[in-house]
């Protein structure tokens, strides 16, 4: 007899039991939108009932939505499961490296921004404890934003040509869309906002910002990399301007852009139910406000070269004493001024027995050797030390203006890695930076598009249309697309990408190797190496085409001798 068991009903924080990975080490049964096998998620209500407008476009508005939950949804166990889950690996990851992968992450999660940034706040950096932040409050904010954002697009791949792959958000597939009227927005999405904030997290706690930031600016810095975003959609500000938008009209032409997201910002920080620090008090909540507002409208690039003026400024401002000369060692008085009473004896030193060869050759340490340390401590630098809150009686005017002083320093300084974590993708590794290239393609192509319905044209064909060479989908075509994007992209590496990192480097010296890393890929889209590289690709593929070949020839003659010793046998068996 059949006997029907009742399923336990197991709590979130249950370790799961036989949990199976694949090759990639993904977990197996994840679907698209992610959080199925992963991830402890409420179960969904109604599609999105409750909207509010996040941003408008060329006369058209865009939706976002709320989601229908009140929680974050996070994986299961942190501490305490083991083995880690693919989504706790990838947080871990994010909270401890610089070359961190936004896209392999976003692709299984359902809310990527909200769980990346719920995580870095709470669970690993416990800025969220100290400061006494309303978690619930702040799980309903991180939501908005997150929704707030455009939906994500995955392409795993690094080949240019390769169509990218939206994925759905939330119960309909329609969280975080900002409607039909606002175009694709192929990199200025979800995805890219965790990227940023992944960035900046590291500027924090392996770049030595913490060393002179306190948890407010740190709070403040996240905060703004979270949400300097929101609401894109998808443009940029000469095409809201030309277009006559309602968001230029709104902010009369001045940067519309970083204005409308840094409104955003502050409208969701002031609503109660999403006022996570309401606990502050009113001085500490309205300079929180403030600077998060300060830093988002820093991302304009309009301010990009003054702000690499200022850094070199701060850096020669705050550049240490030079070091004194050695002193020399006293004057020994020669054998005529001393006499030979005063004449001491000195001992000699024990000479060394030496280290035989096979004692050298088994490995054997001299114990003559002078001992030698192989570990340095890396230090942040003394840039980032006279950027420290100053501590002690500010009564003084000097003392009031040398706090004013190194408060600036830490605005421009977290000014900077903010910019330069939007930035970020030009000092990842050359495949992610890669996919992140092809992700803004896309976005300028889509724009490109809508230019040539409102305009007739495309401002700038080079980067921004889809047909430029001709339009054709031929080889020939395709390089001068490719070709063109090239050149864009090692102009903008040049004149925008590594000067900035290099005067970040400069400033925090613990983030030197992105500079060298930025220059790397800059260099990568060099006109020889990208023309060697389309050769060995075209050769690549001749090769795939006469492996083909051959390969097909092989299979018909392999068929026309089954065939053959088909008919043999039948003939046989005929005349049998």
């Amino acid at each position: 007899r059949a006997v029907r068991c009742r399923p336990r009903h197991r709590s979130h924080g249950a370790m799961r039991e036989g949990a199976q990975f694949d090759d990639e080490g993904l977990p197996v049964g994840v679907a698209p939108k992610g959080g199925s096998t992963d991830v402890a998620t409420r179960p969904l209500g109604a599609p999105f009932a409750c909207k509010f407008q996040v941003a408008e476009a060329n006369g058209v508005g865009g939706v976002g939505s709320r989601p229908p939950r009140d929680v974050v949804p996070m994986p299961w166990e942190y501490r305490r499961q083991r083995p880690l889950t693919y989504t706790q690996n990838t947080l871990y990851d994010a909270a401890s490296s610089w070359a961190w992968d936004a896209f392999t992450y976003a692709k299984t999660q359902e809310y990527p921004l909200a769980t990346l940034a719920r995580f870095l706040l709470v669970e690993h950096s416990g800025i969220a404890e100290r400061l006494g932040l309303d978690l619930p409050r702040l799980d309903k904010f991180l939501l908005a934003v997150d929704c707030a954002y455009a939906s994500p697009s995955v392409n795993p791949s690094v080949e240019i040509g390769v169509p990218r792959k939206v994925l759905p958000r939330g119960a309909a597939g329609t969280g975080g869309e900002l409607g039909a009227g606002c175009g694709f927005v192929g990199y200025h999405n979800v995805v890219h906002a965790c990227d940023v904030l992944q960035s900046a997290y590291a500027f924090l706690m392996l770049g030595g910002l913490t060393s002179c930031l306190g948890d407010h600016d740190q709070l403040a810095l996240l905060v703004a990399a979270i949400s300097h975003d929101v609401a894109h959609p998808g443009v940029d500000n000469d095409f809201l301007q030309k277009t006559e938008s309602e968001l230029a009209h709104r902010y009369h032409g001045e940067s519309p852009l970083e204005r409308h997201h840094a409104a955003v910002t502050h409208g969701l920080m002031r609503r109660p139910e999403l006022r996570f620090h309401g606990n502050m008090s009113e001085t500490d909540a309205d300079a929180l406000e403030l600077t998060v507002r300060v830093l988002v409208l820093g991302t304009d690039m309009r301010q990009h070269f003054a702000l690499i003026d200022r850094l070199k400024e701060f850096v020669n401002a705050t550049k240490p004493p030079p070091t004194p000369p050695p002193t020399p060692p006293p004057e020994i008085p020669s054998d005529e001024e001393s006499s030979d009473d005063s004449e001491s004896e000195v001992e000699e030193a024990p000479k060394k027995k030496g280290q035989s060869a096979m004692a050298a050759a088994m490995g054997i340490p001299d114990p003559d050797a002078e001992e030698v340390v192989w570990w340095t401590c890396a230090t942040p630098g003394p840039h980032l030390a006279a950027s420290a809150a100053a501590t002690g009686d500010v009564d003084s005017a000097d003392s009031a203006d040398s706090c004013a002083t190194t408060a600036s320093y830490r605005l421009l300084l977290m000014t900077a890695c903010l910019k330069a974590a939007d930035l970020g993708h030009l000092a990842r590794p050359p495949e992610i930076h890669r996919v992140w290239t092809e992700a803004l393609r896309d976005e300028f192509f889509a724009q490109g598009d809508r230019e040539r319905r409102c305009f007739g044209f495309v401002k700038e064909p080079n980067t921004h249309d889809r047909y430029f060479g001709g339009g054709g989908c031929d080889s020939d075509s395709d390089t001068l697309r490719n070709i063109s994007i090239e050149k864009a992209t090692l102009a903008f590496c040049n004149d925008y990408g590594v000067p900035l990192f290099e005067a970040l480097a400069c400033a925090a010296p613990l983030a030197e190797h992105l500079a060298e890393r930025a220059r790397q890929n800059r260099d990568s889209w060099s006109p020889e190496i990208m023309q060697a590289k389309r050769v060995a690709a075209g050769k690549a593929e001749a090769a795939r085409l006469e492996q083909e070949r051959v390969d097909l020839m092989f299979a018909d003659d392999e068929a026309e001798a089954d065939d053959l010793e088909e008919t043999t046998m039948e003939a046989e068996g005929g005349s049998r």
